[in-house]
């Protein structure tokens, strides 16, 4: 049983750093879930003084992803539902792979209506980029899928993550 407190009866975001990543802990084959959120971006974003966002994320060893598309979105859209203090804040994901695992996040992403060819504008991310272990996007891109910041927490995705025997 999933347990969200501080969410608000009708499924609004403002989900705290620690409930995203609890939420994400609690699906079967995920581990290790850890959101963080400031008020800069990490060097390797370059978009400068904005807010941002981090899920990082293990994926078990034994387990294969089953619906990347989704998966990769679920993502997104558990750290487009965490209120930061100043503005919507760009999103990052990094994931921790056991070796062998077939996952390309932004091909899925792609698959599912994300932007991956625009690259930046004015200071602002538009598409899905991916970086040396996961992905990331701007704000603008997130509004767009996912509706107005911070966003409502999604239902926890089923059968997503298969158990290899």
């Amino acid at each position: 049983m999933l347990l969200l407190t501080g969410c608000g009866i009708d499924g609004r975001g403002g989900l705290s750093p620690s409930e995203a990543a609890s939420m994400v802990n609690e699906i079967d084959g995920l581990s290790n879930a850890e959101v963080m959120c400031a008020e800069t971006a990490p060097r390797f974003l370059d978009v400068g003084g904005t807010a941002f966002c981090q899920l990082e994320v293990t994926v078990e060893d034994g387990y294969q992803v089953k619906g990347a598309a989704e998966l990769a979105e679920f993502f997104l859209q558990v750290i487009w539902s965490v209120e930061t203090r100043n503005e919507p804040p760009k999103l990052t994901v990094t994931l921790n792979l056991p070796q062998g695992t077939k996952f390309d996040p932004v091909a899925a992403l792609q698959a599912n209506g994300w932007e991956t060819t625009r690259g930046k504008y004015v200071g602002e991310l538009w598409g899905v980029f991916a970086h040396e272990n996961g992905y990331f996007t701007g704000h603008t891109e997130a509004a767009e899928h996912f509706g107005s910041w911070p966003g409502k927490v999604p239902a926890a995705p089923l059968g997503l993550l298969t158990l290899l025997s």
